[in-house]
């Protein structure tokens, strides 16, 4: 039998193993000529870095800073040792622009940051930089909503010559990169690290970087047309980076979804199965690990679609309901979770239809029975409306689900972020990544955990009401169905086949985020 992995095969293979190598790094020696200020501020946006793209020797034309009563950016334009020209800038348009052009001799050598929470989100109130000649530059709002003032001074010899944090379309969190004023050997550090001598490309030695942009933030404020551009580039980065994630997560956990529809479905007067661990045992001896995967395609597909329609229409949500309706941007995440619910229970219940009758009713099944042939069945007994059975369970369970998941990721990632990044000093920027990502695997574990904790028994109602026989039905509607089923064992009933689902949630939801925060970083480095 051939052992040649297929692309799909690879590229699932590919992410697992990013995620192994993620768990596994290791923390690399910065070189002399370039240091690490303390980073002020919070771990929403986007993770930025200058690390890489400075050097000793370097010479700073000009810092900028916008603002209004908050920081939304900042940026530098630099000159490499060979005389080529660069702009450093990173957060969004909004606010007034503020630039300071350096004399000759004249270096910035401290800052003094504030920083507090603005609707939950911790931003960067206030900033100020200082010179060697005694000029200044700031922007923001001294002391306004402020929980922490600090500030960094260079060391000897040292002056600004980058920045690292995070960013969307504010300033989240800021902190310096002292560059030695005078050059050490040429692009030693990049060498050191393995990469090429960026600075010798002229491509990127000329260009401008952009601003990060976070997810689910919506587009700097500017023109209308600038506005709908930066849209539609943020909501096509969101879908793509969606569809990867949970082709993932559908690969890593339809074994043990497969296990839960099973114990589900089954009824109290012919049980097959004593617990999940007895059905995962006879359903491996019965068919074999591909019995676990049986009507895997579709799921796989919808799984990645769904995600990418998560992932794509949250931003979209998110960015309606802030500009319309709510100023506290917990309530526009909540209201982008349900609308965004809603409209995946409209687009897939057809897939979790045709999912649960192939686990459930084809499954023990000698039988080869095609997903096409399962459509065709649904279809010629019920018409369209077989295939949506169980929508109104499929939708409720998104809507409450979605609310849920993005609440527990945001809350549980802002957390481990400030503990283990943001407030522990002298970390290296390969330290920072994995520990970055660590938190994010965590988050979207416990995110995928509470999301089934709270809404498996809408989805115990859903696969029984899809698992239904087409021509006599047991249940006649959703009532009829709950009523039934708590008759047969109570509220226990409900949470029938949780265990495989919780086991389930943690890998594959960490999977999830990490392939989606991959993917997303990935693009944002192209576009």
């Amino acid at each position: 039998m051939s052992r040649n992995k297929t692309p799909t095969m690879r590229f699932f293979s590919q992410v697992l193993a990013t995620v192994a190598i993620i768990a596994t790094g290791v923390a690399a020696e910065l070189e002399k000529g370039i240091q690490l200020g303390e980073i002020y501020g919070g771990p929403h946006g986007d993770k930025y870095s200058d690390v890489e793209l400075v050097e000793a020797g370097q010479e700073v034309k000009s810092i900028t800073i916008r603002s209004s009563d908050r920081v939304d950016a900042v940026g530098l334009d630099i000159v490499s040792v060979d005389g080529n020209p660069s702009t450093l800038y990173h957060g969004g348009n909004g606010g007034d622009k503020n630039t300071l052009t350096l004399a000759e001799g004249e270096y910035i050598t401290g800052i003094e940051a504030h920083w507090g929470k603005y609707y939950r989100k911790t931003r960067v109130m206030f900033i100020e930089f200082t010179t060697n000649a005694g000029n200044t530059i700031s922007g923001g709002t001294p002391q306004k909503n402020t929980d922490k003032i600090d500030t960094d001074i260079a060391p000897e010899g040292y002056q600004l010559g980058g920045f690292q944090g995070y960013a969307g379309n504010e300033l989240d969190s800021v902190g310096c990169i002292w560059t030695s004023i005078e050059p050490l050997e040429f692009n030693r550090y990049r060498k050191m690290l393995g990469r090429e001598a960026k600075c010798e490309s002229s491509e990127l030695a000329s260009g401008e970087l952009s601003a990060d942009v976070h997810t689910n933030d919506p587009p700097p404020s500017g023109s209308d047309a600038s506005t709908a551009q930066s849209l539609a580039i943020v909501t096509a980065k969101n879908f793509v980076s969606g569809t990867m994630g949970g082709g993932c997560e559908a690969f890593v956990g339809y074994p043990l979804e497969t296990v839960k529809a099973r114990m589900q479905t089954q009824q109290n007067d012919s049980r097959a199965f004593t617990g999940p661990f007895d059905c995962l045992k006879k359903s491996l001896q019965e068919g074999g690990i591909t019995s676990l995967y049986r009507g895997a395609s579709p799921q796989i597909f919808r799984s990645a679609m769904s995600a990418s329609i998560m992932f794509g229409l949250m931003g979209q949500y998110r960015y309606f309901y802030s500009k319309t309706l709510f100023d506290n941007p917990d309530y526009a995440l909540i209201a982008a979770g349900v609308s965004t619910g809603f409209t995946e229970g409209m687009l897939y219940t057809p897939f979790e239809v045709i999912k649960v009758r192939m686990q459930t009713l084809y499954g023990g099944t000698k039988t080869r029975v095609s997903n096409w042939q399962c459509v065709r069945d649904v279809y010629s007994r019920n018409g369209v409306g077989g295939l949506y059975r169980g929508f109104w369970p499929t939708a409720g369970r998104e809507m409450l689900g979605n609310a849920t998941y993005f609440m527990a990721y945001e809350t549980t990632k802002d957390l481990l972020l400030n503990r283990f990044v943001n407030n522990v000093p002298d970390l290296s920027p390969e330290s920072v990544n994995l520990r970055t990502y660590q938190s994010i695997a965590f988050s979207g574990g416990c995110a995928g955990f509470m999301y089934w904790l709270v809404v498996f028994p809408v989805d115990t109602v859903k696969s029984v009401l899809q698992a239904d026989r087409l021509d006599k039905p047991r249940f006649n509607g959703i009532t009829d169905c709950c009523l039934q089923l708590y008759a047969e064992g109570g509220p226990a009933r409900f949470y029938r086949g949780i265990t495989p689902s919780l086991l389930r949630a943690f890998p594959a939801n960490a999977v999830t985020f990490v392939a989606f925060e991959k993917t997303m970083s990935f693009l944002n480095q192209l576009f």
